[in-house]
């Protein structure tokens, strides 16, 4: 059971107490309309379901809880992929937008990757209108590699997805540079 630390968090499996505080962040619109996969209206047992999904993956999924009081913030997950790739992916909930939770989740999830895991590539992608999202990946590192026109269709629309990514040599060059 992998854990990881940062600053003001901790990165821990998902546990099924947690889809309580999941179903209530996660399932608002504000937070379901920025992402690719959360359903909206978030239906009853989904977070339930969700968790146990979680058990039988060999993914990375964790929940960020704050280190102070164990609350549920978000989530953060390395897909892994083919020959060394993984995607990431994560949420955070509204109450906690604006105060950097994804960049420092984001930083130590592309540390475990590319040192712990040994990834060549890292990937991301977010819709083009999510500029909160947009500026966590730059901020940590990854660099755009294209824009996936109308590829996206969600909530009776075709929406731009932009694509990232991140090498590893990428990342420590700019890990010894900082």
């Amino acid at each position: 059971m992998t854990v990881l630390l940062t600053p003001r968090m901790k990165l821990r499996p998902f546990r099924l107490e947690d889809a309580p505080e999941v179903k209530q962040l996660a399932g608002i619109w504000d937070v379901a309309n920025t992402t690719a996969r959360i359903p909206y209206p978030y239906p009853d047992g989904e977070a339930e379901r969700w968790i146990q999904s979680l058990e039988e993956s060999d993914n990375y999924t964790f929940a960020m809880v704050s280190q102070a009081d164990e609350h549920l913030i978000g989530s953060i997950s390395l897909t892994i992929r083919n020959h060394g790739i993984a995607e990431l992916g994560y949420w955070i909930g509204k109450p906690f937008w604006g105060n950097r939770y994804a960049t420092e989740a984001a930083h130590e999830i592309l540390r475990f990757g590319f040192e712990d895991l040994k990834l060549h590539r890292i990937e991301a992608q977010a819709l083009s209108r999510n500029t909160g999202s947009l500026r966590v990946l730059e901020k940590v590192g990854f660099l755009q590699e294209g824009l996936l026109r109308d590829y996206h269709y969600r909530f009776e629309k075709y929406e731009d997805i932009i694509q990232f990514g991140l090498l590893a040599w990428e990342w420590k060059l700019k890990k010894h540079s900082s």
